[in-house]
């Protein structure tokens, strides 16, 4: 089972163009239109020049422990909309959220990877001052 299990149905009960998680209500849906192949999901490594605890941890994260983590941010862009990483960070602490805001940054990236999450173009302060991407979901 990976991130993008099964095609949503779409209006016309034919599979949506997007995956699984997306409701298939908006006007841009063409069920004729072929899905796009499957982008392979980020599997945990660890560096050869990691200590023998981190191949340990890379090697019990199943897939299903990814996308939980990867769920989680999906769902705080979902709640909260557009964000930068430090306000992903800042609502996953609220929901108390065992991941840290690398953590999250990791997971958030491997969605941008797969095409779940944008750039929108946009960019905001941080606390410290410094310009940061706001990501959103992709459409």
């Amino acid at each position: 089972m990976t991130l993008f299990d099964d095609p949503v149905p779409g209006p016309t009960g034919f599979p949506c163009r997007y995956r699984a998680g997306h409701r298939c209500s908006h006007p841009g849906c063409d069920p004729l239109r072929p899905l796009a192949p499957e982008p392979p999901l980020v599997e945990p490594v660890a560096r050869r020049t990691d200590p023998a605890t981190s191949w340990a941890a890379a090697e019990s994260v199943s897939e299903r422990t990814i996308r939980k983590t990867q769920q989680e941010v999906l769902d705080i862009l979902a709640r909260r909309g557009p964000s930068t990483d430090e306000e992903i960070a800042e609502s996953a602490f609220r929901r108390d959220s065992q991941q840290s805001p690398s953590g999250l940054r990791t997971r958030r990236r491997e969605l941008v990877d797969v095409g779940l999450v944008v750039d929108t173009g946009t960019r905001r302060p941080t606390k410290a001052g410094r310009m940061s991407i706001v990501w959103r979901l992709a459409e």
